[in-house]
């Protein structure tokens, strides 16, 4: 098999695949949000990432939403993915409730027709 049928056979199933992660919400996606941050491109988190944004109910009653934190978040990726190509681009979160760092990764991916897309990970996850 030729080389350049090969990357588009493998840019379609990663497109395929990346559709029906969302369908099953194994990747939650977060591109309406993205694009109010300035985002041109298709943004999802895992559903462990996504999780660790939910706000605990201490945090909701003091004002605190998903849509903010999720714009820290995307502010933040944005901020450490200027000028450095397609990553891995490590970064963090804070968590309010534990006072810890939320360590993800981000990587910038090619579909089928070579559109970039963007996936966001916890730092542990494969």
């Amino acid at each position: 098999m030729k080389k350049a049928h090969k990357k588009a056979t493998a840019a379609r199933d990663a497109h395929h695949s990346r559709k029906q992660a969302i369908a099953n919400f194994v990747l939650i996606d977060v591109t309406p949000t993205a694009k109010k941050t300035g985002s041109k491109v298709p943004v999802a988190l895992t559903a462990a990432a996504h999780a660790q944004l939910d706000p605990s109910k201490r945090v909701a009653a003091l004002g605190g939403t998903l849509e903010e934190r999720l714009w820290d978040l995307l502010t933040g990726l944005d901020f450490c993915s200027q000028n450095k190509g397609a990553g891995p681009h490590y970064f963090g979160i804070l968590d309010m409730d534990k006072r810890r760092m939320v360590h993800l990764k981000a990587y910038i991916e090619r579909g089928y027709n070579a559109e970039p897309f963007i996936t966001i990970k916890l730092e542990r996850e494969d």
